[in-house]
């Protein structure tokens, strides 16, 4: 008989049938992956981006594959002021409501001008 468990957060019923590490104080899988995201470190923290609800990492800028969103390039503003161009955005899902609180919005995406793209690592207009 397989042992069940009550997700301390959301209140689901689960089994533990992945790696005992991805269950966090007592919770699901899914509660799991987004505690983990409130938790990062400053390093991990700054690479977090969220937009209406929605939780990305930007990962190193580089020119080879694979690269998040096939490499297109995204112009993000955070409220903090810092505003980073990239082409490796990768998306993470939509947050839960029951996490919206721990995992704010922090930025907004730009439009790019269609008329014109940036070398992302040298900020330089291409031609």
């Amino acid at each position: 008989m397989v042992k069940t468990y009550t997700c301390h957060s959301c209140g689901k019923t689960y089994a533990k049938n992945l790696d005992p590490d991805v269950y966090l104080k007592g919770n699901c899988f899914d509660c799991s992956f987004w505690l983990l995201k409130t938790e990062y470190h400053e390093d991990l923290a700054e690479r977090r981006v969220v937009v209406d609800g929605n939780h990305y990492m930007i990962s190193e800028v580089k020119n080879t594959y694979p690269q998040g969103f096939g490499g297109r390039q995204f112009i993000i503003q955070f409220f903090d002021g810092r505003i980073i161009k990239t082409n490796n955005l990768w998306s993470q899902g939509t947050i839960p409501d029951r996490f919206r609180e721990m995992l704010p919005d922090n930025a907004v995406f730009l439009d790019p001008d269609p008329k014109m793209r940036f070398d992302v690592e040298t900020d330089e207009k291409e031609k």
